[in-house]
């Protein structure tokens, strides 16, 4: 999001619950706009969840990470 206050532009990085989405400029359009995890990804990427927590922790506490691969063998 942009927000234009007349002499200087700000930008401001996406996100919820202090957790934030950032882009690799060699794959742009890669994180999904508008959705979480999408069903078909661009680039052929997959989408994949990853809990860093254990299932013993608190609800509030898990956190969780989306990312995006080509290809797991890698």
């Amino acid at each position: 999001m942009i927000i234009n206050l007349g002499h200087k532009a700000l930008e401001y990085q996406t996100g919820f619950g202090n957790e934030f989405a950032s882009t690799d400029p060699r794959v742009p359009d890669a994180l999904p706009l508008g959705r979480n995890s999408p069903q078909v990804c661009p680039h052929g990427l997959y989408a994949e969840q990853l809990s860093g927590t254990a299932f013993t922790a608190p609800r509030m506490t898990n956190k969780r990470r989306v990312i995006n691969v080509e290809n797991w063998d890698v």
